[in-house]
C-alpha cells in the first residue's frame, strides 16, 4: 500500500495508538500533520518521523476548551 502524495492528520501522535498510527502511515509514504499538547513530546515525534524521510509540520494544541 502506498500513501505517497497523501497527508494524514494525527491527533495525540505522541503516545499510544496515535504514535503507532503516525509511524505506520509514515512508513507507507504519507506526510503527516501531528497534533500533540506537550511540546517536548511533539519535537521528539517530529524528529522520528522526519528521520523516516517524511514532511511533518508540527502542531501544538494551544487551548483546552471545556465541553458542555
Amino acid at each position: 500500500m502506498s500513501l505517497s502524495g497523501r497527508v494524514a492528520l494525527i491527533t495525540g501522535g505522541g503516545a499510544g495508538i496515535g504514535h503507532e498510527i503516525a509511524h505506520t502511515l509514515a512508513k507507507h509514504g504519507a506526510d503527516l500533520i501531528v497534533v500533540e499538547k506537550k511540546a517536548e513530546v511533539l519535537r521528539r515525534v517530529v524528529d522520528e518521523l522526519t528521520g523516516l524521510g517524511r514532511r511533518v509540520p508540527p502542531r501544538k494544541r494551544t487551548s483546552q476548551r471545556k465541553m458542555r
